[in-house]
C-alpha cells in the first residue's frame, strides 16, 4: 500500500474477505478494498467471478472495480485484492426506510431492475441479490454490489459452490442447488427484494411468498401482479427476462406515482381566453372546465420544463415552468413559492410539427396536476408539489449542464467536422495537380517511376501510406457510369533530376493498361472512407458510445477530470535497465482508471516503456486465477512506430500469448510480417491444426492395428476425382482388408470425413475473425486497425497510442472509442499532424493552430498530475546537444542519462565539438532558389558545402562505423542531395540516407547534417517557423551535429516561434560547439 494511502475503517467482514475503506491524500477520494484473505479453492473461485463480472460492467447502478491484483505469498498464503469506489450510502437491509419517499422508493425499484438487466445483457447472473448486497445513497439512488457469487453464462469454471447462495431471497430451484441459478432465478431475487423495500418484512419461504404479496396492503394491486409473477416458484409462469418485467413495470409508472399530486391554479380570466381562442365551449363553467378539459388533457402523461435558467439549483418565486401533454396543449406557469403550487399564466396549443421537439426536451411528470380555481385553493399539505419541483429542478440542471456540454463539444469538434468537410470537397481537385508525362518500371526495386509536369509537389502531403490510382474518369467528376481506377501501388518518394520531377511509386508487379500519359491521383476512395471513419467516431463520441471505464466526452472537453488509482506500486520490472523517471510513467499508465500520458521528449525512450506497459499487461494475464484475458489494441500514426513496439515485447513464459498485426503486407517489418500478420497467423492455425488432427487420427490408427501410411495413401486416392485403374484397385483392396471389421471400416470414413474437412479448413470464412477476436494485442494504425471486419465490435481493456501528438483529433478518436483504458504516448513539441492545409484555409471555424495543436496537448495541458507525466532523461544525444535541445524546448527539464564518453565522435575535421552551425550570411550567394516551375526551393551554396563536408567526411576511416543523415525541410533540396550520394562512390561512409525533416520522427543517427536551405531578402523562414518541426530535425543527432545556413537571416526573423536565434546564442556561448563562418572567395564573383 502506497504511503498516500490512509486507511480509515474496517466496513465488513466474512469468514473469507474483508471489505475496507481507505482514503488517497493525493487525489483526494476514498475507496474501498475488498481483500480475499486466502485464495484457497472456494475464495478463489469466489474472487474469480467477482472480478470477471465487474470488469465488464460499467453502469451507474453497479458498483465500479477500479482494479484487482493477486498479492506475493506471505506465510504460504496468497490473498486478493479489488479496488473498488467508495459509496457514501447505506445497505438497504439497515437503512431507516421510512425516510425514502415513496416515488424515491419507486425509483429505486427502477434503478434495481435497470443494474440487474445491465447484468444480464453481459451474460452475467448474480445469483445473490439481497438487501445487504444494495447500498442507497441520499434515500434516492441505488447501487448494486457483491459479485462475488456471481455466474457468466458460457464460461466454463468447473466447480460449484454449493454450501453458498441460499437464503429467504433466493429461488426455490437455488434451494435444491445453486448451479441451478439462472436470469430467472435472479428476477426471483429482485421480486423478494422488492417486497422488502415496500415493506420491511423478510420475504417468507418460496411457497408462502406468493400469499404474502396478496395479502399486504403496502403493495398497490397492479404492482402485486407484476411481483406475483416475478416470484412465481413455476419457471414457467414466471418472467422468462427482467427485461419483460421491466416492460410492465413502466406500464403503470403513472399509477404508481400518482399520489405525487401537484398543485396547478388558473385565474378566471384563462378560462374567458379559453373560450376566446375556442380551446373550449362557450358556455362552460369552472368545474366542467377542469374535469371535462384540463384532468382529461393533463390527467394520463404530462411534461414540464422549468423556463427560466436556474442559478442555483432551487426554484425561485415567480420564476416561469411549463408543462406539456401529448394531447398539444401546453401551459405556461407561475411558481408561487410561499405556498407551494404552479398558476396558469397561458394555455397555448402546440402545432403537431413542433410537439416532439418539446417532448424530448421536457421531463415526464412523476406524478398528477390537480387543477383549481386560484381562489379555492386548497392545503398545500393535500400535495407534494415539492417533489415534482425537484424533479423538474434535477432535470434543469442536467439540461443546462448537457446544453453547456453540446455547445463545448460543438466548439470543440465542430471544427474539425467542418475541416474533414472541407477536406473531402478538396480530395480530387488537390489531386489533379499530379500530371504525369512518361512513366518507366524497375524490375530491381519494383518500382514505376512516373515523370510529373507543373506539380507543387511540397503541399503534396503524400505519404508511405498513400495508395496511388490512375482514373481515366479522374477530368470528368459527374460523368455518369464510371470506369474502375487502376491501383498502381504506395507512394515511396519525389525525386528532382535534371529540372524534372518524378513520383517513384512501390509496385507489386509491373501495372498493364495505363496510358504513357496521364493523370495519377491519391487513391480518393479510400480517402473518403478514412473521412467518413472520423466522422463516425466524432457522432459515436457525441452519442456517448466511447467504451471508456468513464466519460471520454466530459474528460476531453474538460467536464470531467480523469481518475487514477493506487495499487500499482510494487512492480517487478522486465526491463532492469529502465529509469526511476520511466518506472514511474509506467505506473502511471497502469494506474489509470480511464485516460493517462506520456509525454516523451527526444530519446527518452517512450517505446521502452510502452513495451514494459505491454509486458506489464501480459504478465497479469498469467497471474494464477481463472480470468478471460486483458485485450490490448496498440496503433500509432505510422506502421514503423507499430512494428518497433512489438519487436521488443517480452513474453512472459507459459502465457500463450496471441498477437495479429493489421494492415497490409508490404506496410508491415518482414520480421514482425513473418511472426504476427493476420496471413500468417491464420496459416500457423491450420498447420498446427492440422498436423493436431493428423496426430489424432494417427493414434487412433496404431490403436486399431491400421497401417498409417496405408491410410493416408487409401484417403489420397480415394479422395481423386479421376483414378487409374491401378489407383482404383489399391483402394479396393484396402477397403475389403477392413471392411469386415466394423472398428477399422468406422476408421476409414473418420479419416474420409477428417481429410475433407482438413480441405474446407482452409476456405473457413470465419476462421480470421476466430483467429483476431482470441488476439491477445492487436495492433495496427490509427485509423488502419479497424480495416479489418473483425476489429470493429471487438472492445479492449487497453488502448496504447504511440505518436500520439502527430494523429490529428478525429483520427485519433477512432482508437480511443474502443477501449476502457487508455494510454496515450507521444510529445506535442515534435511534428503535428499532417493536415490538408488548404481544407483549413477554407475552414472559417479554426486557426491553423487550432489544428495542429491536437488532443494530445489539449490534454496534456488540462490532466492532473496523477494522468500525465514526461519522461526527463534522453539517452540519445551527446550531452552538448541533449541541453540544448532541453532549454530551447523543455525549459531545461531534460537531463542527459549517457555519458559523454558513448556519444564522443573519432572525426578530425569537427574534432572536440559537438554542435555546429556552418553559417553562409557572409558569402554572396547564399540566397535560395525558387523554381516556379517545379513549386520548389533549394540553395545552391548549401548544397555545395554539405557535398564537400561529405567528401571531407569520407577521407576519415572511422566514418565507415558512423550512421549519417543530411536532413532538410524541402524536397527539392533533399533530391538534389539524394541524387549526388547515390551517384558518389564513397570509400569509407557506409550508411547515409538524406531524408525531409517530416519522414524523420523516431530515428536518430550518428551524425546529421541539417540544411536549413531559405535565405532572402524578405526575411522569410518558411517552415522554419514551427518550432516542432525544429526539434524534430536537431533531435536527431548521437554524436555531431551539423546546421548549415544563413546564420544572420534566422537571427534577424521576429517570428515568435522562431527557435533558431535560441540556438545560436546556445553555440556561440557552450564550450564544444562553434560557428564557423564560410568566407568568399576571392574568384567568387567573377
Amino acid at each position: 500500500m502506497s504511503s498516500n494511502t490512509r486507511f480509515m475503517e474496517k466496513i465488513a467482514e466474512t469468514e473469507i474477505s474483508i471489505v475496507s475503506k481507505y482514503f488517497d491524500t493525493v487525489r483526494e477520494r476514498y475507496f474501498v478494498i475488498k481483500e480475499v484473505k486466502n485464495l484457497d479453492h472456494y475464495a478463489k473461485i469466489f474472487f474469480e467471478r467477482e472480478v470477471s463480472a465487474l470488469r465488464r460492467l460499467n453502469h451507474k447502478n453497479i458498483v465500479k472495480m477500479d482494479e484487482y491484483e493477486i498479492t506475493p505469498p506471505l506465510d504460504g498464503k496468497v490473498s486478493g485484492k479489488i479496488y473498488l469506489e467508495h459509496i457514501p450510502g447505506e445497505e438497504l437491509l439497515t437503512i431507516n426506510r421510512s425516510l425514502i419517499e415513496p416515488s424515491d422508493k419507486i425509483k429505486i425499484i427502477i434503478q434495481l431492475v435497470d443494474a440487474v438487466e445491465a447484468a444480464h445483457s453481459q451474460s452475467i447472473i448474480h445469483r445473490d441479490i439481497k438487501p445487504s448486497n444494495i447500498m442507497i445513497i441520499d434515500y434516492r439512488q441505488l447501487k448494486l454490489i457483491d459479485f462475488g457469487l456471481s455466474k457468466i453464462k458460457g464460461m466454463i469454471t468447473g466447480d460449484t459452490i454449493y454450501k453458498y447462495g441460499s437464503n429467504s431471497y433466493s429461488a426455490p430451484e437455488v434451494g435444491y442447488h445453486p448451479e441451478n441459478a439462472s436470469y430467472q432465478s435472479d428476477i426471483y431475487s429482485v421480486g423478494a427484494t422488492i417486497y422488502f423495500l415496500l415493506t420491511g418484512k423478510e420475504p417468507d419461504l418460496p411457497e408462502y411468498l406468493m400469499s404474502s404479496i396478496e395479502q399486504n396492503s403496502d403493495v398497490t394491486p397492479r404492482l402485486k401482479r407484476l411481483l406475483l409473477k416475478a416470484v412465481e416458484p413455476d419457471l414457467k409462469k414466471r418472467y422468462e427476462t427482467i427485461t419483460d418485467f421491466k416492460r410492465d413495470l413502466n406500464t403503470i409508472m403513472v399509477e404508481l406515482l400518482s399520489e405525487s399530486s401537484f398543485a396547478i391554479g388558473f385565474p378566471l380570466e384563462l378560462l374567458n381566453k379559453a373560450k376566446l381562442q375556442k380551446y373550449v365551449p362557450s358556455n362552460l363553467n369552472i368545474h366542467e372546465f377542469i374535469s371535462n378539459y384540463l384532468d382529461k388533457w393533463f390527467g394520463q402523461e404530462v411534461y414540464g420544463f422549468i423556463d427560466s435558467k436556474l442559478e442555483s439549483a432551487t426554484l425561485q418565486n415567480g420564476e416561469t415552468v411549463s408543462f406539456y401533454c401529448p394531447h398539444g396543449y401546453l401551459l405556461e406557469c407561475i411558481y408561487k413559492e410561499e405556498d407551494e403550487r404552479f398558476i396558469i399564466s397561458a394555455l397555448k396549443y402546440i402545432q403537431p410539427k413542433y410537439r416532439n421537439v418539446i417532448q424530448k426536451k421536457y421531463l415526464r411528470i412523476n406524478g398528477k396536476p390537480v387543477f383549481f380555481h386560484s381562489m379555492g385553493y386548497q392545503q398545500r399539505e393535500q400535495f407534494k408539489t415539492y417533489e415534482i419541483v425537484n424533479e423538474l429542478v434535477d432535470h434543469r440542471m442536467d439540461y443546462q449542464s448537457d446544453e453547456s456540454k453540446q455547445t463545448e463539444f460543438e466548439r470543440f469538434f465542430g471544427l474539425w467536422s467542418d475541416y474533414l468537410d472541407k477536406e473531402k470537397e478538396l480530395i480530387i481537385s488537390a489531386a489533379e495537380s499530379v500530371e504525369y508525362t512518361d512513366f518507366n518500371y524497375s524490375h530491381s526495386d519494383k518500382t514505376m517511376e512516373f515523370e510529373l509536369i507543373d506539380s507543387n509537389v511540397e503541399n503534396l502531403g503524400f505519404t508511405n501510406e498513400t495508395t496511388i490510382v490512375y482514373d481515366p474518369d479522374f477530368m470528368e467528376p459527374e460523368r455518369g457510369k464510371r470506369s474502375k481506377p487502376v491501383v498502381i501501388g504506395k507512394f515511396k518518394e519525389i525525386v528532382f533530376y535534371d529540372e524534372k520531377i518524378y513520383l517513384i511509386v512501390k509496385v507489386t508487379n509491373r501495372v498493364q493498361n495505363i496510358p504513357q500519359k496521364g493523370i495519377l491521383v491519391e487513391d480518393y476512395r479510400v480517402k473518403f472512407g478514412l473521412i467518413d471513419k472520423q466522422k463516425r467516431a466524432i457522432r459515436a463520441l457525441s452519442n456517448d458510445e466511447a467504451l471508456c471505464n468513464e466519460n471520454l466526452k466530459d474528460i476531453i472537453l474538460g467536464f470531467e477530470t480523469p481518475k487514477s488509482l493506487d495499487s500499482f506500486n510494487s512492480i517487478e520490472f522486465f526491463n532492469q535497465r529502465i529509469d526511476s523517471n520511466q518506472k514511474e510513467a509506467v505506473k502511471v499508465a497502469l494506474n489509470t482508471s480511464s485516460i493517462a500520458l506520456i509525454q516523451g521528449p527526444p530519446g527518452t525512450g517512450k517505446t521502452t516503456v510502452i513495451r514494459e506497459v505491454v509486458n506489464q499487461i501480459l504478465n497479469r494475464n498469467d497471474l494464477n486465477i481463472s480470468q478471460e484475458k486483458y485485450k490490448t489494441l496498440i496503433v500509432s500514426q505510422s506502421h514503423t512506430a507499430v512494428d518497433n513496439v512489438i519487436e521488443g515485447l517480452h513474453f512472459p513464459q507459459n502465457l500463450n500469448t496471441k498477437i495479429i498485426r493489421i494492415g497490409a503486407d508490404e506496410n508491415i517489418l518482414p520480421a514482425i510480417r513473418d511472426r504476427y500478420s493476420v496471413n500468417n497467423a491464420r496459416n500457423v492455425w491450420e498447420r498446427e491444426t492440422k498436423e493436431a488432427s493428423c496426430q489424432k487420427m494417427k493414434q487412433l490408427a496404431v490403436h486399431y492395428g491400421i497401417d498409417f501410411l496405408e491410410l493416408v495413401k487409401y484417403v489420397d486416392l480415394k479422395s481423386k476425382l479421376q483414378k487409374t485403374d491401378e489407383e482404383l484397385l489399391i483402394v479396393q483392396q484396402i477397403e475389403a482388408m477392413y471392411n469386415d471389421d466394423l472398428e477399422k471400416a468406422r476408421i476409414l470414413r473418420t479419416a474420409m470425413i477428417q481429410n475433407d474437412w482438413i480441405t474446407r479448413l482452409g476456405l473457413a470464412k470465419d476462421s480470421e475473425a476466430r483467429l483476431i477476436e482470441n488476439a491477445t494485442i492487436v495492433a495496427g494504425t490509427c485509423t488502419g486497425f479497424n480495416s479489418n471486419p473483425s476489429t470493429k465490435n471487438m472492445r479492449f481493456d487497453y488502448v496504447i497510442v504511440d505518436e500520439g501528438a502527430k494523429a490529428s483529433v478525429p483520427e485519433l478518436l477512432i482508437p480511443l472509442l474502443k477501449g476502457s483504458r487508455l494510454i496515450l504516448v507521444g510529445d506535442h513539441k515534435q511534428l503535428p499532424p499532417v493536415l490538408n492545409i488548404e481544407a483549413i484555409k477554407r475552414s472559417t471555424l479554426g486557426k491553423r493552430e487550432d489544428f495542429e495543436n491536437g488532443m494530445f496537448k489539449h490534454l496534456y495541458d488540462n490532466f492532473p498530475d496523477t494522468n500525465r507525466i514526461r519522461l526527463t532523461t534522453q539517452y540519445r544525444m551527446h550531452r552538448i546537444i541533449g541541453n540544448m535541445i532541453s532549454k530551447v524546448f523543455y525549459g531545461n527539464e531534460i537531463q542527459t542519462g549517457i555519458d559523454d564518453s558513448e556519444r564522443l565522435h573519432s572525426l578530425n575535421l569537427f574534432k572536440g565539438k559537438q554542435l555546429l552551425w556552418v553559417s553562409t550570411s557572409k558569402l554572396y550567394n547564399r540566397r535560395e532558389t525558387y523554381n516556379s516551375k517545379n513549386k520548389a526551393f533549394k540553395n545552391h551554396k548549401e548544397i555545395q558545402i554539405i557535398k564537400k563536408m561529405l567528401l571531407d567526411l569520407d577521407r576519415e576511416e572511422c566514418t565507415q562505423g558512423y550512421e549519417i543523415a543530411v536532413i532538410t525541410g524541402y524536397n527539392l533540396q533533399k533530391t538534389i542531395i539524394k541524387d549526388f550520394v547515390n551517384r558518389t562512390g564513397f570509400k569509407n561512409i557506409r550508411n547515409i540516407e538524406v531524408n525531409t525533416v517530416d519522414s524523420y520522427q523516431g530515428k536518430d543517427k550518428d551524425i546529421v547534417i541539417y540544411s536549413t536551405v531559405r535565405s532572402n531578402t524578405f526575411r522569410d523562414i518558411g517552415f522554419q517557423k514551427s518550432e516542432n518541426r525544429i526539434n524534430v530535425a536537431l533531435s536527431r543527432a548521437r554524436k555531431l551535429l551539423v546546421i548549415v545556413g544563413d546564420k544572420d537571416h534566422f537571427m534577424n526573423n521576429a517570428e515568435p516561434t522562431n527557435r533558431l536565434p535560441d540556438i545560436i546564442r546556445y553555440i556561440s556561448q557552450t564550450e564544444g560547439c562553434e560557428i564557423i563562418d564560410c568566407k568568399e572567395q576571392a574568384h567568387a564573383r567573377k
